[in-house]
């Protein structure tokens, strides 16, 4: 089980799973305007992670965002490393969106 502040960071280097943080995510709209932009300086590529609505993994650390064939509601895991080759820190960012 993951050690967890009081705001939510996971402190001891596991990850979060999406059933941990989906009662926390408020669902926004997936329209053909739907773009993810990431700024700032990373390590390297970021990888994506899409869940269905039964927390099952639709794909697994794809370098590029590929959108759901189907309409229902998912959770986009993104992970991102932040900083330089050696001197950087990990993190995962949960997103629900409806189809």
């Amino acid at each position: 089980m993951s050690k967890t502040r009081k705001d939510g960071l996971v402190i001891d280097g596991e990850r979060k799973q999406p059933q941990e943080v989906a009662n926390e995510l408020i669902a926004i709209p997936f329209g053909d305007d739907f773009q993810i932009v990431i700024d700032g300086k990373t390590t390297g590529e970021q990888f994506y992670i899409l869940f269905d609505e039964k927390f099952e993994e639709m794909y697994y650390h794809q370098y590029e965002f590929e959108s759901p064939p189907e309409k229902g509601e998912y959770i986009l895991c993104i992970e991102i490393m932040w900083g330089t080759e050696r001197q950087y820190e990990g993190y995962q960012y949960f997103f629900k969106f409806r189809k």
